[in-house]
């Protein structure tokens, strides 16, 4: 799927460029522009689903997570400055771990993704730091999310059509490959947490 979206992409783009296109018509072409990029989104995460779930990630080596979120902290600043969100690093230990580096990555990626961008403008997100445990903590909606959905697919937490509804159900998915791991949601003080931990019992 992933070609022929991009070649219909590539073809409206090109109309876009028409100076004798009427606005009416580059704005209903800019639409369908998001709509397939966002089909595009969609495709790439239930591939990924899929090879996550058809355990395609063996390699396991030491992970620093701590290391792993400052990287990804400097990959969003452009996103986190943009919506002026003040974010905390409280690293009370160093979380190092056995893990596939490529799914560490895209666990990280997608909580702190899920923390900026259903966060407010000039919100807040504290990234607490236990040597078996990593909690998000972010500023958002004032009301609690659906805590037996949020991790479903295609389960949205707001009306954003950009959304494809499946960043939280890569993250069950990755912890669902791992035993004695876990990712659960609390609700407290307006803020909303998601709570990675690793239990050696």
């Amino acid at each position: 799927m992933q070609t022929p979206l991009a070649i219909v992409i590539n073809k409206i783009d090109l109309m876009i460029q028409n100076e004798d296109l009427e606005e009416k018509s580059m704005n209903s072409f800019v639409e369908v522009k998001n709509d397939l990029r966002r089909m595009v989104a969609i495709n790439k995460s239930l591939l990924m689903l899929s090879k996550i779930e058809n355990s395609q990630f063996n390699k396991i080596q030491i992970v620093n997570f701590n290391d792993m979120i400052h990287d990804l902290l400097k990959e969003y600043e452009d996103f986190i400055e943009f919506k002026n969100i003040k974010v905390n690093v409280f690293e009370k230990e160093n979380f190092v771990t056995d893990f596939n580096p490529d799914l560490a990555n895209v666990l990280l990626s997608n909580l702190l993704k899920n923390a900026v961008k259903y966060n407010h403008q000039n919100g807040n997100i504290n990234i607490i730091i236990e040597k078996e445990r990593m909690i998000f903590q972010n500023s958002g909606s004032k009301t609690a999310l659906d805590s037996s959905k949020i991790f479903s697919r295609f389960y949205k937490q707001s009306s954003d059509h950009t959304s494809t509804g499946l960043g939280l159900s890569i993250i069950m998915s990755i912890i669902k490959q791992y035993p004695n791991w876990n990712i659960s949601y609390e609700f407290g003080d307006e803020m909303h947490y998601f709570i990675l931990s690793k239990d050696n019992k």
